[in-house]
């Protein structure tokens, strides 16, 4: 009795396939040029790019503002995130700063890059020595303390 039943399933199912894969597909000419809805990007705003990205959208470039998504972490950890995300063709980040803590969440927007960078690790101190962010030549990336001696000589262009 179970076998007749299962038999009777699988035939019901197959039946049913058959029947939606039968339906009339909808053809278009290669002379139609109506614009596909799937591939167009959403209309974002330096106002609406935090509530209307994606959810594994990190970082925004576009030609009038810039936009980044910190997550709860370390500084440096979102440092290297947005690195990746920014600058693609990077040869390496470097960090020389200590664990500093990004308490949560936090969607951020800047005219560019370099706004962002800043508004990203100007809360940042170890007493009242600020963190730079520093792009070198070979496209190296580096976050450090501001009188940090390694890379003062190399901000100076002393190179011993």
């Amino acid at each position: 009795m179970k076998k007749r039943f299962m038999l009777a399933l699988f035939a019901a199912s197959i039946f049913t396939l058959g029947i939606n894969n039968t339906s009339i597909a909808e053809e278009t000419s290669p002379d139609d040029n109506s614009e596909s809805t799937d591939n167009v990007a959403p209309a974002y705003s330096e106002s609406n790019w935090c509530q209307k990205r994606e959810q594994f959208e990190y970082g925004y470039q576009g030609d009038d503002f810039v936009g980044f998504q910190l997550k709860k972490g370390t500084l440096t950890g979102n440092m290297e995130r947005l690195v990746a995300e920014f600058y693609p063709n990077s040869n390496g980040f470097i960090s020389k700063v200590g664990r500093h803590l990004v308490a949560g969440d936090y969607c951020i927007v800047a005219p560019n890059k370099d706004s962002l960078i800043q508004a990203i690790i100007e809360p940042y101190y170890v007493g009242n020595i600020p963190i730079y962010f520093g792009t070198f030549t070979n496209e190296f990336y580096a976050l450090f303390y501001k009188d940090d001696p390694e890379f003062v000589r190399y901000r100076l262009g002393v190179r011993k």
